[in-house]
Parts: structure tokens; C-alpha cells; sequence
């Protein structure tokens, strides 16, 4: 199963839960305050590229992209 981020409404903090990807945030809290239903992060990820004409260096790396 996937690792989804999430966001406390409540108090701010991140952090990471795992889950089916038709789950949402129902039934989630916040491991640091105990607020229900936490906001979904978005997050992006870019794997190795074979095309090293293009200036690719064929390294791998995610990120976190955050959408308000």
C-alpha cells in the first residue's frame, strides 16, 4: 500500500499514513493533536530519465509539492 501525506487542520503538523489510495481522510487523526480529518497533501514524484541528450543526468528524485 501506498504512503500518503497529510496535514493537521488543527495544529499544522505533517505526517504520513498508509493506506489504500481509494481511502481518504476519514477515520484518520492527527498523531500530535487528535484532530479528525486531516488535509491531504499532494505529492509528486519523477523517476530515472534514458534520455541523457536532452541534458538528463538519469538520477532519480521525489519531491513534496504542496498545493493550498
Amino acid at each position: 500500500m501506498p504512503i500518503y501525506e497529510y496535514r493537521c487542520t488543527g495544529c499544522g503538523k505533517e505526517f504520513e499514513v498508509i493506506q489504500k489510495p481509494t481511502d481518504g481522510p476519514d477515520g484518520i487523526a492527527c498523531p500530535s493533536c487528535g484532530k479528525a480529518k486531516p488535509e491531504k497533501l499532494l505529492s509528486s514524484c519523477c523517476g530515472t530519465s534514458p534520455n541523457k541528450a536532452e541534458g538528463a543526468t538519469g538520477d532519480s528524485s521525489c519531491g513534496t509539492r504542496r498545493f493550498s
